[in-house]
């Protein structure tokens, strides 16, 4: 149901580019926006405001395991393990395939002509890679959550899911708090999560501005 929701969610480019804004008002959206993550344009080049950081050669790619976009990449390189991944749509120079860690990260690893591997439309998640949520108690305020791999925190019976972080500190000391177990998915008016403070035990209900697939 959740990729189902996902699918027929408002879909495409919001038209203040990739990432929101700061707000003066309370933030009160109508609907969640999805983004649709592709890091290249048409001949092949990153999109602003990507750019490439890291550039590694080789390796190999298969389904994504932390993305629902069907086409996303989970790359191997060396003792590199990115994901995830999305590869050139022009490939007369060959395979180039972008790797984030979050969608605000603007410094992307690039990995040159991968063996690519994945099944067709085989790379489906269970959750979202990364919301914006409204920071409750704080309504003209966004935080950034990115999906938390690994062993995470189990709170009032749900996994912490993603960690969340206030803009522009998407580092340890920027760590807000933590989104819980699954969005609440509407199709007539925003997605809801449960969120909890760092130091917090109280889980709260919040609302879903944008959800990068």
């Amino acid at each position: 149901m959740l990729v189902a929701a996902i699918v027929t969610a408002v879909a495409g480019f919001v038209a203040n580019g990739w990432f929101s804004k700061a707000f003066s008002q309370p933030l009160t959206p109508t609907a969640t926006h999805l983004r649709l993550m592709q890091p290249f344009d048409l001949y092949g080049k990153l999109r602003a405001p990507y750019k490439p950081g890291l550039t590694l050669r080789g390796g190999s790619c298969l389904n994504s395991s932390e993305s629902a976009d069907a086409g996303a990449l989970r790359c191997f390189n060396g003792s590199h393990v990115a994901d995830p991944c999305w590869q050139s749509g022009n490939q007369s120079r060959g395979v180039d395939v972008a790797c984030l860690t979050l969608p605000w990260d603007t410094r992307v690893l690039v990995i040159v002509n991968p063996r690519i591997t994945a099944m067709p439309g085989a790379s489906i998640a269970a959750v979202p890679w990364a919301m914006e949520i409204i920071q409750p108690g704080h309504p003209r305020h966004l935080l950034r959550c990115g999906l938390a791999g690994g062993t995470a925190r189990v709170i009032a019976g749900m996994r912490a899911n993603w960690s969340c972080f206030r803009p522009g500190q998407e580092n340890p000391s920027g760590l807000a708090g933590y989104a819980l177990g699954t969005p609440k998915i509407a199709m007539s008016k925003p997605w809801t999560v449960f969120y909890v403070p760092v130091n917090g035990r109280r889980a709260v209900e919040t609302t879903v501005t944008t959800v990068w697939r």
